[in-house]
């Protein structure tokens, strides 16, 4: 059963992205974070992981979450739900920090994410929370 939904304050640009949902009363139960280099190039590598992966990028490229592909730019995060192909594609080698989190049952209120977000002023925020 799904709760609330933020989409109402989201920008009609990001209504348009695949959601992602969470319940509101649920910390993430946290498998690995870090920074990490990255270096995949045409798409050709498919991760389908059996967590969630929140990535804050440090570098240009695209992604492909599922069917839907995003370009990507410093200070940009996605969510790669649990199960779904993500592939990348990178001009050249670069790092992002990650957090992969295992999935929950979704119980009482939830919240939808989008799957791409450019952080903006919030990014040193983000990375920091990942850090600690």
């Amino acid at each position: 059963m799904d709760g609330p939904s933020i989409s109402g304050t989201i920008p009609p640009l990001m209504d348009a992205l695949p959601m992602f949902t969470w319940p509101v009363a649920a910390l993430p139960d946290v498998l690995r974070a870090g920074r990490y280099p990255f270096d995949d190039r045409g798409f050709e590598v498919c991760y389908r992981s059996p967590t969630h992966a929140l990535h804050v990028y440090e570098y240009h490229g695209a992604i492909r979450i599922g069917d839907r592909s995003f370009t990507l730019a410093p200070g940009d995060a996605t969510i790669s739900p649990v199960g779904i192909e993500t592939r990348y594609d990178l001009p050249r080698r670069g790092h992002h920090w990650c957090v992969h989190f295992h999935p929950v049952e979704i119980r009482g209120a939830s919240c939808r994410l989008p799957t791409k977000v450019a952080l903006g002023s919030l990014r040193t925020r983000v990375v920091e929370a990942i850090q600690r």
